[in-house]
């Protein structure tokens, strides 16, 4: 899972990014120039897996990961000029899964007052504009060339072509392509573009205790309730403390947390959420040997988990072991789940669900 970290200068996205990982974030952080984008591979925390590891008693835990891709901060007169993204920008995040956009509502000693919606409306802005200038070009290409065409490679340009249009439509109209209905051909048409309008988005509104004091205590939820559209999700959280908490050990920051009443760090709030996003789920696999996390998306079948630990599971693929990690907590053992019969036999179209824990068997 990769995840694009985008936001306007002095909006507090770099230390959003600290919060995310703590150390591994910071000494990467370290090691990139001003204005290169600095990037991270942070392993998702999930107690789950710890438990599965002991129950199964693997030496090794291997969580499944998320990448960030901090950039530099968008110039102010680049939004000005309504130019969309630069093209250092684009090509990093026609690759992403995911962006996050860090809003500032914190008073930064700039002067420029606290204007959360104004700030979302300028980024969508420049995503959909970068978005328009690729669209365009495209279909202007495509246009020009179709009538060259015959056969399936007529058909193919006719679906792309289709495609073009309903998103243009869109983007002309100020909307993000992320809220654009395609056929499965139109997506798989359009796919190449990267379209950074496309992409799910989480809004990411950065406060500090004194906007929370003045009255800001949920812009979140005040900005959600006007509509985001689909596939875009808004969150709320202090970017300063988060960062301070990213750096405690354990212990310190489980009391830390406690006596400010925090349910859980940004680093696992924002992982969840971009979960969400994407649709995504976690499905276990354990042994003598190591404990092991993978990401998957939902609705996606056991011949497909098999093929994303190993592609020779899935070629091989006879059948599942599954229980689910609920079952496998209440038994015990793996020994336990065969005899109160909580572990199933699957087979190859069984659609895999969060917390399964599997174990595949092939030839």
């Amino acid at each position: 899972m990769e995840i694009g970290i985008i936001g306007l200068p002095r909006s507090g996205k770099t230390t959003v990014f600290l919060a995310l990982g703590g150390q591994s974030v910071r000494e990467a952080a370290s090691r990139a120039g001003h204005d290169d984008p600095v990037i991270a591979t942070v392993p998702v925390p999930d107690p789950r897996l710890d438990e599965v590891a002991a129950i199964f008693g693997s030496p090794k835990v291997v969580h499944a990961m998320v990448c960030y891709t901090d950039l530099p901060g968008l110039p102010p007169e680049q939004i000005e000029r309504q130019h969309g993204l630069p093209d250092s920008h684009f090509q990093y995040l026609g690759r992403v899964d995911a962006l996050l956009a860090v809003i500032r509502a914190f008073d930064d000693g700039s002067g420029v007052p606290i204007q959360v919606e104004r700030d979302i409306e300028s980024l969508e802005t420049e995503l959909i504009l970068t978005d328009l200038q690729r669209v365009e070009g495209r279909r202007e290409r495509l246009e020009k060339t179709i009538g060259k065409t015959s056969g399936k490679e007529r058909e193919a340009a006719e679906i792309e072509l289709a495609g073009l249009q309903k998103v243009q439509a869109a983007l002309n109209a100020g909307r993000p392509a992320r809220g654009v209905e395609l056929t499965d051909r139109e997506e798989v048409a359009l796919r190449s573009l990267a379209l950074v309008s496309r992409k799910p988005i989480a809004w990411v509104i950065n406060v500090d205790d004194q906007t929370a004091a003045a009255g800001g205590g949920d812009l979140a939820g005040r900005i959600s309730a006007k509509g985001l559209g689909p596939h875009a999700l808004c969150v709320q959280l202090n970017g300063e403390m988060e960062s301070e908490i990213a750096e405690l050990d354990e212990a310190s920051r489980q009391e830390f947390l406690a006596g400010y009443g925090i349910d859980e760090p940004a680093s696992r709030k924002i992982v969840t959420l971009c979960f969400r996003l994407l649709g995504c789920i976690v499905f276990f696999t354990a042994a003598e040997k190591e404990a092991h996390a993978w990401t998957l998306r939902e609705g996606q079948t056991a011949l497909e988990a098999a093929g994303a630990v190993h592609t020779d599971f899935a070629r091989g693929f006879i059948k599942a072991e599954v229980v689910s990690w609920e079952d496998l907590h209440q038994a015990g053992s793996c020994a336990a789940t065969r005899k109160n019969g909580t572990l199933r036999i699957e087979g190859k179209n069984y659609v895999v669900r969060d917390g399964d824990v599997m174990l595949f068997l092939f030839h």
